[in-house]
């Protein structure tokens, strides 16, 4: 690793705060299946039919919010610069470990 070059030390937040936001996009899922079958359809099965529908693309608008407006080191982080690379590699399967980014340099006096 560089020295200009660091993980993602908002990335703690930015998973703990995607997983609450999945949780609540899970329960209003198995909400609405429940609606439309007329009974409660269980949480094992509207959290796989999500998965299987909706995961992406929530996790996609998600990532591009917090790393976008959210996150408090975004004008210090390049990450919000390959947000649609990080989603491509997410599609591709689960990433091991944070993203490597680049510090960007101050650009004041």
């Amino acid at each position: 690793m560089s020295e200009n070059s660091a993980v993602c030390r908002e990335f703690p937040t930015f998973a703990r705060e995607q997983l609450t936001h999945l949780r609540g996009c899970i329960d209003e899922h198995k909400w609405y299946l429940s609606e439309r079958a007329g009974h409660d359809v269980g949480l094992a099965r509207a959290e796989a039919d999500f998965m299987d529908v909706h995961v992406e693309r929530v996790a996609k608008e998600f990532r591009q919010k917090f790393c976008g407006e959210c996150c408090a080191l975004r004008e210090q982080c390049s990450v919000t610069d390959i947000i649609d690379e990080l989603n491509r590699r997410w599609k591709a399967g689960p990433m091991p470990v944070p993203p490597v980014v680049t510090e960007r340099t101050s650009h004041a006096g």
